[in-house]
């Protein structure tokens, strides 16, 4: 009888893993043989566009009770790796939609913007203005660490928002819906400057709490590090997620929480569709918590 009850236990975990893998309209789908399982895609160069985005956490499938599927996947709005994984998933999975993290005027601006062009000064200058604006946030930060991240970053800029036009240029090709999920960014502005001013205000005493917290300015240097051209791992944006959050929650309310429930009763409201949903890496968990929250509820 055990060895029935084992064998019962067997056949209902391989039956949640193919359910769990085994994609809309045939993309991939999960095998096991002999313990290992392996994932085919239409292409070969789709197979490994998939298999890494799995093993990086960087694409998730969303169920929904009234027949969505969502493929969400994270991405780094400068990193060429973003735009090949964005289109490797799009080109295989064919959905019926595809979701971006835009508001329509942003999706407006990044269609008619002329490649390569960015404004990489402004976007520069912005930053550095941000931080000679607030000297005591400067200099919390170790000696030649922002520099290195500009100098490296700056290359790059040209290709900002990258993973949105490769995703809008793969679902024309693909015959695929567009929708711009996102806030309206004059709505975000209007709430962001009010939470940054009040974060502004708190640096004297937030100052000293992060220029001793070991793991933030380990993270700072981490993130110096980086090769911006590629995706960081996702376990990298939930970390500065939650840095972020103990010293400024304010602003991760207006930047994350309320985007993340906002775009997710978006994807809820695509019922029967298969949607590949293209989003930054940190706004991935929020997403999924919620979707979950919403489907317990049966909402």
């Amino acid at each position: 009888r055990e060895k029935e009850r084992e064998r019962e236990r067997k056949k209902e975990r391989e039956r949640k893993m193919h359910a769990l893998w085994r994609g809309g309209r045939g993309v991939w789908n999960g095998i096991i043989r002999k313990g290992v399982w392996e994932t085919r895609a239409y292409s070969g160069e789709g197979n490994e566009v998939v298999k890494h985005l799995l093993e990086s956490e960087r694409i998730t499938r969303l169920q929904g009770h009234k027949g969505q599927t969502v493929y969400l996947i994270g991405t780094t709005h400068i990193a060429e790796q973003s735009r090949q994984e964005v289109h490797g998933v799009i080109e295989n999975v064919r959905p019926d939609t595809v979701f971006l993290e835009l508001c329509a005027n942003r999706m407006q601006t990044l269609k008619h913007r002329p490649p390569g062009d960015s404004n990489e000064t402004q976007y520069m200058n912005a930053i550095q203005g941000f931080l000679d604006g607030n000297p005591m946030l400067r200099n919390l930060i170790p000696a030649g660490m922002v520099e290195e991240a500009l100098e490296k970053v700056g290359p790059l800029v040209a290709m900002m928002g990258g993973d949105m036009t490769t995703a809008m240029r793969a679902a024309s090709e693909t015959k695929a819906e567009i929708i711009a999920g996102d806030m309206d960014q004059a709505d975000i502005s209007r709430d962001f400057q009010p939470a940054l001013e009040r974060f502004k205000r708190t640096l004297f005493s937030v100052g000293p709490r992060l220029a001793m917290d070991a793991e933030a300015m380990a993270l700072a240097r981490q993130c110096a590090e980086l090769d911006f051209s590629k995706a960081p791992p996702r376990v990298l944006a939930r970390r500065l997620t939650q840095v972020a959050r103990k010293y400024a929650p304010d602003m991760l309310q207006v930047m994350l929480d309320k985007r993340n429930m906002y775009m997710t009763k978006g994807l809820r409201r695509l019922q029967g569709q298969t949607v590949v949903a293209v989003v930054g890496l940190a706004h991935m968990d929020g997403i999924e918590e919620y979707w979950q929250d919403l489907e317990n509820a049966g909402i």
